[in-house]
């Protein structure tokens, strides 16, 4: 548990919306207002879920993704 409460960085964060205070802004100096737009769909996964609703926020920690599905 105390990685739970160690300061997440840009590479490896375990709160949704980027950081604990949800501002989802992105520290990459590559990624700016002149090529936001050229950001694409890298990759899509389908849940096969059609009778429950997905809306939680997946995490990325240490390369793995993890999401919750409905029950």
């Amino acid at each position: 548990m105390a990685h739970a409460f160690a300061p997440p960085t840009h590479a490896n964060g375990s709160a949704t919306g980027a950081r604990y205070d949800e501002q989802r802004f992105s520290p990459l100096a590559r990624l700016d207002d002149t090529n936001v737009t050229r950001l694409r769909l890298a990759w899509a996964h389908d849940l096969d879920t059609p009778q429950r609703a997905q809306e939680s926020t997946p995490l990325v920690i240490d390369g793995v993704m993890y999401v919750t599905s409905a029950w």
